[in-house]
């Protein structure tokens, strides 16, 4: 399996819903100028492009057959989200080769034929007020969503707001971000770097021209393609381009043009502004070196925006190679998801469904070659793709797939532009075409052994993947730190900062249940040297009596700790209360966190129960539920209590005291499983539990007295067995089960310690198919 780390960019998604349109296709570029006259021997000349492409799809978020003049600011956009392998081996930083920088051209070019724009007006700017608001109450957000923030930190920092430049006279030079520091080891292949703005290279620089789309997005020698492939699924929904880049960012060609790009990047549940001045790194006198727009030499969002980026984190090195979660995450807030390809986990027929109902809500999808697929029928490894869409050709899978570079550079197996598999589709059916555009199809079969990895990406998650919106709308964000005691790693789990939440009925379905989804993101500085291992555990709640919980861990199986910036995790939970438990795997390991769950309905409780020292915790096991009622909706009744000695401490039959130990009557009304559990609070000297269940006939004296049980104890037809035979359990350890499949009737349950002298808190907990009744 190759690396989880990009070092190329990616391309841009495109809805499902959108295949029966006519397939949108790319421009030529305007022609390079000149270069200077002694430039290094460039590479070979990439395949002329087709100077007179067909329109771009008519219908938003492409654009409008219609377009309008130009708008220097860009349509609105949409904002941004998320992790991996615990210690991912970083992706090949190798940048795509500079055979798209300036290859020698027909003196003479073509006209370029741009696609037609959206000819509706971009929406009015969303305001996005700086920092972070606290409270208690779900506010509206651009997105449709309802959030809420609340700041458990123990030892809070800032959240830093950065502020317009002022620039009184002249342009903005950003003096802490230079040409040596953006690009610190300079070109590899040794090309003259210069530093210059668009109005140095361009005659008629603007931010955006005829609005923007996927095909804007090119890459050139700068590892972006992990940023750029998101880049190029924003670059069709307005709604969240406008939050990344608002209406007043880049003035140029006004009079208020003062040498400043203005964007913003979602961090750590913030939205960020990053202002940076307008130089760009150029090579050949007036080449962009890195990302740009492959549609219009003077559109300059698409090297601004990268540029921005690399700022935010220091360096354009230190943005080379990474994940298309994160950067998803950036430029959204939403909520990323992988699939592991190699892993076994999804079969051809389950990712083709899942990816088809992906684009049918809306999501945005990223995939990935390894290195060992480098160069196999025109793949690029250690590089990220963009799957822009499904379909079905001949009963044949197929998977459309779009490479960030653009151009030439596609694959040329089955179902590639020319191959022959096309000449048995009728004419239509799947809409395609044979163009250097950096899209192609592949069978899925072909694309489960060339690509390893999957990145699905929604605002808000697609709980069951059926591709219909689930209505998660409200956001829960809850802020807090791994601090001193409280930074327990995985041993001392439980000591890990903990947050009560209820999940009402109203975010109930049909059947009672409720999806949730929960995000943990780690605070970090840096990209590659600040992160840790961290997971998030969700515990139910089965009982409380204000400060002794009894709690079941969910997901304890396939829950695992990774070396990730964010990882999500989805639950199926009926109403009632949880906690959840985020942890880094390491004792000691410091750091602030974002919690953040999604559900249909508001949470009507979020409280803090990490500093709580009166606070304790009954484990129950859920894991030994018989198959056959494991999938059950089981109904849950707990008690809870002291064993004392003097009191109710009888311990087992060898003493006279048996009969004082504590007793329930229980009563059934329908056959079915029952299941107790009997618990005791964690302290350093576990006691044996012990439970037994005798038929109660109606002749019984409860409670049973010693003599009573001493002549019982295993009588046949008043004794009652357990699934597997037994006549009671009695164990050492923190709890004890016994299943029982119990006839209608009443029954009396005996609970007991070793012996009259030993203590403890107590809880029973029974599970059933059918209410009954205990007392």
């Amino acid at each position: 399996m190759g690396s989880l780390f990009s070092k190329c960019k990616d391309g841009e998604s495109e809805d499902f819903d959108d295949l029966n349109a006519p397939k949108p296709v790319p421009t030529s570029p305007a022609p390079v100028p000149a270069p200077d006259p002694n430039p290094p021997p460039r590479d070979p000349t990439p395949p002329p492009r087709d100077p007179t492409p067909p329109p771009r799809d008519p219908t938003p978020p492409p654009r409008d057959p219609t377009p309008p003049p130009r708008d220097p600011t860009p349509p609105p956009r949409d904002p941004t989200p998320p992790p991996r392998d615990p210690t991912p081996p970083p992706r090949d930083p190798t940048p795509p080769p500079p055979t798209d920088l300036p290859p020698s051209r027909d003196p003479t070019p073509p006209p370029t034929v741009f696609p037609p724009r959206d000819p509706s007006p971009p929406p009015t700017d969303i305001p996005v007020t700086p920092g972070l608001h606290f409270g208690t109450e779900y506010q509206p957000t651009h997105l449709d969503t309802f959030e809420v923030h609340v700041d458990f930190r123990s030892k809070p920092t800032k959240f830093d707001v950065d502020r317009r430049p002022f620039v009184s006279s002249g342009l903005y030079v950003d003096d802490e971000f230079p040409l040596h520091v953006a690009l610190p080891k300079g070109d590899p292949n040794g090309r003259n770097l210069e530093w210059k703005r668009p109005t140095e290279i361009r005659d008629n620089p603007v931010l955006f021209s005829d609005g923007t789309s996927k095909y804007d997005i090119g890459q050139r020698s700068i590892g972006t393609c992990w940023f750029l492939a998101m880049v190029t699924n924003i670059a069709d929904k307005p709604t969240l381009l406008r939050q990344v880049i608002p209406s007043d960012a880049y003035p140029v060609g006004r009079s208020t043009y003062d040498g400043v790009f203005h964007c913003r990047f979602w961090r750590y549940g913030v939205w960020e502004d990053v202002y940076i001045d307008d130089y760009l790194p150029i090579v050949y006198g007036t080449t962009v070196y890195g990302a740009h727009s492959d549609t219009d030499e003077n559109e300059m969002w698409v090297a601004l925006l990268e540029k921005a980026f690399a700022r935010s984190y220091g360096s354009y090195e230190a943005v080379t190679g990474g994940q298309s979660a994160a950067s998803f995450v950036a430029l959204t807030s939403g909520v990323p998801e992988e699939v592991d390809l190699k892993s076994g986990e999804v079969t051809a027929d389950e990712l083709f469904v899942r990816m088809t109902n992906a684009h049918r809500s809306g999501a945005m999808v990223a995939c990935a070659v390894p290195g060992e697929y480098n160069g196999h029928q025109g793949l690029i490894g250690n590089h990220e793709y963009t799957l822009t869409g499904t379909a079905v050709a001949n009963g044949n899978h197929l998977f459309r797939v779009r490479n960030p570079w653009g151009g030439a550079r596609e694959w040329t197996g089955a179902w590639s532009d020319e191959s022959s598999e096309w000449s048995l589709v009728p004419e239509g059916a799947v809409p395609h075409a044979n163009k250097d555009d950096g899209e192609f199809y592949i069978s899925i079969e072909d694309f489960m052994q060339c690509f390893n990895l999957v990145t699905i990406c929604s605002i808000t998650p697609d709980f069951d993947r059926d591709g219909s919106e689930d209505t998660l709308k409200y956001v829960t964000c809850l802020y807090g730190d791994w601090r001193d005691d409280n930074a327990a790693g995985f041993r001392n789990k439980l000591q890990n900062p903990k947050y009560l939440i209820e999940v009402n009925e109203n975010a109930a379905d049909e059947n009672g249940d409720v999806p949730l989804v929960v995000q943990i993101i780690q605070r970090t500085e840096h990209r590659r040297t600040d992160l840790i291992q961290i997971r998030c555990d969700v515990y139910k709640v089965f009982g409380s009596d204000g400060n002794m919980y009894i709690i079941d861990e969910l997901g304890k199986k396939t829950n695992s700790y990774k070396n990730s910036p964010q990882r999500s995790f989805r639950y199926l939970v009926q109403p009632g209360k949880y906690i959840i438990l985020p942890s880094a795997a390491n004792a000691g390991d410091e750091k602030e966190f974002l919690v953040r769950t999604f559900t249909s309905g508001p949470l009507s409780q979020f409280k803090n129960l990490t500093h709580d020292s009166r606070v304790q915790y009954m484990h129950c096991d859920m894991d030994a539920m018989p198959a056959s009622v494991s999938s059950k909706r089981l109904h849950s009744q707990v008690l809870m209590g002291n064993i004392r000695e003097g009191v109710n401490a009888g311990g087992q039959v060898s003493y006279p005291t048996v009969g004082i130990n504590p007793q329930f009557r229980i009563t059934v009304n329908q056959t079915g499983f029952v299941q107790f559990q009997l618990l005791q609070d964690d302290k350093p000297e576990m006691v044996p539990l012990g439970i037994r269940m005798w038929r109660d006939d109606g002749n019984i004296h409860v409670p049973l007295t010693t003599p009573w049980i001493n002549g019982n104890y295993r009588a046949e037809g008043t004794i009652v067995l357990m699934t597997d035979n037994d006549d009671g359990k009695f164990l050492a350890g923190p709890n004890v089960k016994a299943d029982y499949v119990l006839d209608p009737g009443n029954y009396i349950l005996l609970i007991h310690l070793n012996s009259p002298s030993d203590e403890t808190k107590f809880a029973l907990l029974a599970q059933s198919e059918n209410k009954i009744d205990i007392r």
